[in-house]
């Protein structure tokens, strides 16, 4: 297995990223968020333990209009709605959904600051087993894997609206991008590189 360029549990790497990363990194520090939710949750939640930043931007293949996505390990999802809605709810932009997102119980928080959109995604899974990590890692694999070419076929998807899992599914040539990224966890580099060879 390859080692992801950046640090999951830690948001400073974006400091010295992209013109984007930049940007979230700077409205994230300006917000606190990172430093608040363990605040209001009234426990000791550190970083990686229970909370960290995935989807798009730290893997450096965000758009303008993406999201910034915190991933949340909570045991009562209720009781954090409450808290989010205490102390978020006067944002721009706030609503909550609750729902089963590929068989897990989620709560999806939204709301806008900065100029940047959030999206707060809290499930009782350990950070590294929540979907939307895997996929995260997973990609990051397949770009260091892939090169600037498969980069760039990436973003080419991305620019025109794809969303990120879609566009390394159409790229890869994956039926289920959801489901079928999850699969590809498992696989070594050589593993990886022998499957989609002729995709990179």
């Amino acid at each position: 297995m390859s080692r992801v360029s950046f640090d999951l549990y830690s948001i400073d790497y974006l400091k010295d990223g992209s013109v984007r990363q930049q940007r979230a990194y700077a409205v994230l520090k300006e917000l606190g968020l990172m430093e608040k939710i363990p605040q209001w949750t009234g426990e000791t939640v550190e970083m990686g333990l229970h909370l960290t930043l995935a989807g798009s931007v730290p893997i450096d293949v965000a758009v303008e209009e993406s999201d910034l996505d915190i991933i949340i390990c909570a045991p009562d999802l209720k009781a954090m709605g409450e808290i989010f809605r205490r102390e978020l709810g006067g944002f721009s932009g706030f609503r909550q959904e609750r729902g089963i997102v590929l068989g897990v119980a989620t709560l999806m928080t939204h709301f806008e600051f900065g100029g940047e959109a959030f999206e707060i995604f809290t499930q009782n899974v350990p950070i590294p087993r929540q979907n939307a990590v895997v996929h995260m890692l997973v990609e990051e694999r397949l770009l260091m894997l892939g090169g600037e070419s498969f980069r760039e076929k990436v973003m080419a998807l991305r620019r025109v609206g794809v969303k990120t899992e879609p566009a390394f599914g159409e790229v890869l040539g994956l039926e289920e991008p959801y489901r079928d990224l999850l699969d590809l966890e498992d696989l070594t580099d050589a593993e990886l590189r022998e499957r989609f060879n002729d995709k990179f």
